[in-house]
């Protein structure tokens, strides 16, 4: 009941014969003692006693106790008399009356993510370690001794346990599959329409063209090199002559030209296209870019809180996506991904800036675009709901703000930005960004013995069965033969 803002104001009669003195004084103050001993009023608490010693004097005091270890403080505050009104021995507010806690001990828990962090965190080492337990320890360290307390460390760790390819950047998922679909659906067409071809044209005609090279008799490997030839921008061999089928690979070619040449576009404006341009939240959704997140205890606990439909979406689609790999991570994998391009990274400015520093090219840190995702203060210290010394905490930590031990700390223990001098290059495309091409390439150089292997014995079998198909006519034609001789010889004897 005696927690802030909570007033209280008491009343005590302690008139003695209309005069005042030292012993009285002390009995009123053992009274006091004893009363509230026990009880919870500490350094938040507004508990004033007004103490009657005489008819037109009240004495004015304040209690506290600094914490249940410590005995209670009684505080002069002033006194009231009749006729000169209400005087105070001081104006200071409380939280700044009350700083002195008496070595009263405070406990302090300390989240870190490496163990060894425990012995470095005054030495400056591996800044990019655990940097908010290594700036908030000097920081808890002060406020201790501002305000005359102790503090009782606990150490807690929440121990938590793709390259990009620039060819399939250029279009969104949803065009890659229409794209899919229509090459399926043309390529149906042409072979239905290329089947109806070769069953109406002439004998005669058929002949001419299987002997002049243009083969018009379908089969489903010739349509697949000639879907891969319109894709790939090679042609094709095949000369339609009707004309459904030259409509269907008229409109083939040009369906596939138009999207080939956007395809090329898109390459190019990614590989030339400006940091800049992606600069909030909304627009980093609706990007191609891939998302990291610095593996961090309280980034998996902050992430998933946000409910505005951005953010919510984000880490919905992007941090976490249904069926896929989570994108949690540690600082350096982030940092050497971020490097390579077309990525956007979740981490604390100060430890991947020294990453940045110490791995990127100068050309390369002009490229780094920042995007505030938290969209919150930074804070200093967590603190205890309700807890009786915020205030107290408040006031030593706009001290520290104020006298340059906060900022100190930060310089020493953060990195800034990398700073771009000016110094450009050209955009260099690497192996990891063709990645593509070169597995399909690969991979069909492992598949080609395979497809050999099944030709040949797909043609072994075929000799067989002709062999075997010749060698019946012979003996189906032999055994005609003698029965139209047999037949011959019955023939003659009957004449």
């Amino acid at each position: 009941m005696f927690i802030a803002p909570t007033k209280w104001l008491l009343l005590q009669d302690s008139r003695s014969g209309g005069n005042v003195s030292d012993k009285p004084s002390r009995i009123m103050d053992r009274e006091i003692f004893e009363l509230f001993a026990n009880m919870s009023i500490f350094p938040d608490s507004d508990v004033i006693i007004g103490q009657r010693v005489k008819s037109d004097f009240i004495k004015l005091i304040s209690i506290y106790r600094p914490s249940n270890a410590r005995n209670l403080v009684i505080e002069d505050r002033g006194y009231w008399k009749d006729g000169l009104g209400i005087t105070l021995t001081s104006t200071r507010i409380s939280s700044v009356r009350r700083k002195n806690l008496q070595g009263t001990p405070l406990k302090s828990c300390l989240v870190i993510t490496d163990p060894d962090s425990i012995n470095h965190l005054t030495d400056f080492e591996d800044r990019h370690i655990d940097t908010v337990a290594k700036v908030n320890y000097p920081w808890i360290l002060s406020l201790v001794e501002i305000m005359n307390a102790t503090a009782k460390f606990i150490f807690r760790r929440p121990s938590l346990s793709y390259v990009s390819n620039v060819f399939v950047l250029p279009f969104r998922p949803t065009v890659w599959i229409a794209s899919m679909v229509f090459i399926i659906l043309v390529s149906v067409l042409l072979y239905v329409a290329w089947k109806w071809e070769w069953h109406t044209t002439p004998n005669e005609v058929r002949e001419k063209l299987l002997l002049s090279g243009n083969t018009a008799r379908i089969s489903f490997s010739d349509n697949m090199l000639i879907m891969i030839g319109a894709v790939s921008q090679q042609g094709s061999t095949f000369e339609p002559r009707r004309v459904s089928t030259r409509i269907i690979v008229l409109m083939m070619f040009i369906a596939l030209l138009s999207l080939y040449t956007s395809y090329t576009a898109n390459i190019v404006a990614l590989l030339q296209s400006s940091t800049g341009s992606i600069n909030t939240l909304d627009k980093l959704l609706r990007s191609s870019l891939k998302i990291g997140v610095a593996d961090i205890v309280y980034n998996r606990y902050f992430l998933p809180t946000f409910q505005d439909p951005v953010r919510k979406a984000i880490y919905e689609q992007k941090v976490v996506p249904k069926g896929q790999k989570p994108a949690w991570m540690s600082m350096e994998e982030g940092v050497r991904r971020l490097r390579n391009g077309q990525f956007a990274f979740h981490a604390e400015l100060g430890s991947a800036y020294k990453l940045v520093q110490e791995t990127f090219h100068e050309d390369e840190k002009c490229g780094i675009q920042e995007i505030d995702y938290m969209n919150i203060l930074d804070p200093l210290l967590a603190i205890q709901k309700r807890s009786p010394y915020l205030e107290i905490i408040k006031v030593g930590a706009l001290k520290l703000h104020e006298s340059g031990l906060q900022t100190r700390y930060i310089t020493r223990l953060y990195s800034k930005k990398p700073t771009c001098n000016g110094h450009t290059s050209f955009v260099s495309v690497g192996l990891i960004d063709v990645y593509a091409p070169f597995a399909i390439i690969v991979g069909g150089v492992l598949l080609s013995p395979i497809v050999l292997l099944f030709e040949f014995i797909w043609y072994r079998r075929k000799v067989q069965r002709d062999a075997a198909g010749k060698k019946s006519s012979n003996k189906r034609s032999r055994h005609s033969f003698e029965d139209s001789s047999e037949w011959s010889q019955s023939s003659k004897v009957v004449k």
